[in-house]
């Protein structure tokens, strides 16, 4: 739009020496014409900049490595008028920062949540030679996925296993039960009566359930950007391994907001599971996780051969 700018003051000069030295009708309706030309300009526009509507668009989620372009898009029930912006990016997850224009693509060459910003943006006339800015913020978000990364498994694996028992939620019937003193908002129909007549004391029936050993898979969401797309990655494709064998399993994961823990039984809470940890925010040095006494438990790490 700049130039645009000054070729317009070019030709205004270069029409005004013409003027000079040739002082003829055509070069004063020549002069006068280039002289009202950007008040012509702003009228015919201002239409379309008054209904003017904008957005800022990039797609939802891509692959690692995967070339996303941002556009912004600018609507008017008129020809549109031309546009211009500055946006802002950040990777939530590893913290960097860059600076670019819509048309260029969102850098992918790691994971993590991408957050898009436009704070500065301004609209022109149709021959650009007026600048109006628009006051309101846009905001768009990029989830960069990770690859799946082949990764060494701990060779004992078999199948869930029951270990002990859990209360059944919301109550009701189960093959076994536990005893123990009725608390207000248990389901009365549950009280055991003939021995709170015994005893005196209200006897509650507790349902019970088995309670499996889970497959855990646990990480610390730290390091560099490369150790990172690793561990996610390797999270990835063990995930996977253990869904195409019917195994559900458990995710722990340490990071600066602690500790988050996923149940993972389908395609649609792994994914869950992953969109939760690219919006996350590393911590500072590894943590190991308590794993209790899971069946199957593997620690995923961000080294070259982990």
């Amino acid at each position: 739009m700049l130039g645009r700018q000054i070729a317009y003051v070019a030709a205004v000069g270069f029409s005004f020496v013409f003027f000079c030295f040739f002082q003829e009708w055509f070069s004063w309706v020549l002069l006068l014409g280039l002289l009202w030309l950007p008040v012509f300009s702003l009228l015919l526009s201002l239409p379309a900049l008054l209904t003017v509507k904008v957005s800022l668009h990039c797609p939802l989620e891509v692959r690692r490595d995967v070339p996303a372009r941002i556009s912004l898009r600018v609507e008017s029930p008129l020809p549109p008028p031309p546009a211009k912006s500055k946006v802002t990016l950040q990777n939530r997850l590893n913290g960097e920062s860059f600076a670019g224009y819509p048309g260029e693509y969102v850098p992918t060459d790691h994971c993590g949540l991408v957050e898009i910003s436009c704070h500065r943006l301004f609209v022109y006339d149709y021959l650009g030679l007026w600048r109006f800015p628009l006051k309101k913020s846009y905001h768009s978000r990029v989830y960069v996925l990770p690859k799946p990364v082949p990764a060494k498994l701990p060779p004992a694996r078999g199948q869930q296993a029951v270990t002990n028992w859990k209360p059944k939620r919301g109550g009701g019937f189960a093959e076994n039960h536990d005893l123990r003193l009725y608390r207000p908002g248990d389901d009365l129909r549950s009280v055991h009566w003939k021995l709170s007549a015994k005893t005196g004391k209200l006897i509650y029936r507790e349902a019970l359930v088995p309670a499996q050993q889970m497959h855990l898979l646990q990480l610390t969401l730290s390091g560099t950007g490369e150790e990172l797309d690793r561990k996610l990655g390797r999270l990835l494709w063990i995930s996977q391994t253990l869904l195409e064998q019917g195994l559900p399993h458990e995710i722990r994961c340490t990071t600066a907001e602690g500790l988050l823990e996923f149940s993972v039984s389908d395609q649609k809470s792994q994914e869950d599971a992953i969109y939760a940890l690219l919006e996350s925010k590393p911590t500072a040095g590894e943590h190991y996780p308590n794993p209790g006494d899971a069946l199957w438990k593997c620690y995923i790490g961000g080294g070259e051969d982990a």
